[in-house]
């Protein structure tokens, strides 16, 4: 893994400290130039670097103010069994519906779908055939005007 530069360093640490988390004012007061746009994009471009990520968990994973996945899991639990919190505060049942949500999308029990349509609003069909595959292509190639090389 690269070492971090020194304008990354000073990105990471105004990320996690005064910026709280904004990127594009770590990106501004760590000293990078440019428009606001630049300083977005570099902002970014920073947090998908894999040695930038790889320094924000180790931040993250020394700082006892910061929840790590396991002790996120144990309190939305906690929350969604309704069991007593601080000062003897019982979660109400929409805490406790959100805590099971939270719990279930950590955990993968939650498919997104996303259905798409065609043109014609109707939903798009899956041909089997051969046919059937060659068929739709024909219908699509003419829907959009595309001239075959025999056309041309």
């Amino acid at each position: 893994m690269r070492r971090l530069t020194e304008l990354q360093l000073r990105f990471i640490n105004f990320y996690k400290g005064e910026c709280a988390g904004n990127g594009y004012l770590s990106a501004l007061k760590a000293g990078y130039k440019g428009s606001d746009a630049t300083l977005r994009a570099i902002a970014s471009e920073n947090l998908t670097k894999p040695n930038i990520i790889h320094a924000l968990q180790e931040i993250d994973k020394d700082d006892p103010l910061v929840a790590d996945r396991i002790e996120r899991q144990e309190f939305w639990t906690r929350i969604m069994r309704g069991e007593e919190l601080e000062n003897d505060l019982i979660p109400s049942m929409k805490d406790r519906m959100k805590a099971s949500e939270l719990l279930g999308k950590t955990q993968g029990d939650f498919i997104d779908r996303v259905e798409h349509s065609g043109p014609d609003g109707k939903a798009i069909q899956v041909e089997s055939s051969p046919e059937e595959r060659r068929a739709r292509i024909a219908e699509l190639t003419a829907m959009l005007g595309v001239l075959d090389d025999d056309d041309a």
